[in-house]
């Protein structure tokens, strides 16, 4: 079996949604600098392109994740900040792991201006 090396001591994920028409698909243009960081799931490309099919799939608003890692909680949190300011205006959940234990150790939200800690209000949710 194949052991995982981290290549940084933590993680960070955001989780992405989009308020979509429940009977149209989305396709959203990721930026090139962050494909490699866009996790997506239930969807496939199309001439660069990133297409979720209606809502009768059972992905509801959510779409995929943003990651990042770094050595610090703090740089891990500079660095995706720096990410989400590439892809659309909204409110992002953020959720900070230790890859080497898969323990969470922050969850909080970004407005857009400033952080805030716990999940993402409803209300606030784009």
């Amino acid at each position: 079996m194949v052991e995982p090396i981290p290549i940084a001591k933590y993680s960070a994920e955001a989780i992405l949604t989009a308020k979509r028409d429940p009977n149209e698909w989305a396709i959203f243009d990721i930026p090139q600098n962050l494909k490699q960081w866009c996790k997506v799931a239930s969807c496939f490309e199309y001439e660069g392109s990133v297409c979720f099919p209606s809502e009768d799939s059972n992905s509801g608003d959510d779409v995929g994740w943003l990651v990042a890692v770094a050595d610090s909680p703090g740089e891990v949190i500079k660095i995706i900040n720096r990410q989400a300011d590439d892809l659309p205006d909204g409110p992002l959940d953020v959720l900070l792991y230790d890859p080497k234990t898969g323990v969470k150790v922050w969850t909080g939200w970004f407005d857009g201006s400033a952080w805030s800690e716990g999940l993402l209000p409803a209300d606030k949710k784009a």
